[in-house]
C-alpha cells in the first residue's frame, strides 16, 4: 500500500474491526474526521477504509460486510 499524500512520514496503520465500514464512514465525517481512502472491497471479500481523526491520527477500519 502506498503512503497517502497527507502522511508526512512512514507510520504504523492500525486496523479496527467494526460491524460496517459504510456506517462508520458516516460517523467519522459527523465527528469531524476525514476519510483518506473510502470503503473498498479487498480480495478476501471483506471491506476496509482509511481515515484520519480530527487531531490527525490515521487509522483503518475493516468489516466482513460493507
Amino acid at each position: 500500500m502506498n503512503r497517502p499524500a497527507q502522511a508526512p512520514m512512514a507510520y504504523w496503520n492500525y486496523y479496527i474491526v467494526v460491524p460496517s465500514v459504510e456506517a462508520a464512514d458516516r460517523k467519522i465525517a459527523a465527528g469531524g474526521g476525514q476519510i483518506v481512502v473510502p470503503p473498498m472491497q479487498v480480495p478476501s471479500g471483506g471491506w476496509v477504509l482509511q481515515a484520519m481523526d480530527p487531531q490527525g491520527a490515521v487509522f483503518a477500519l475493516t468489516s466482513a460486510q460493507k
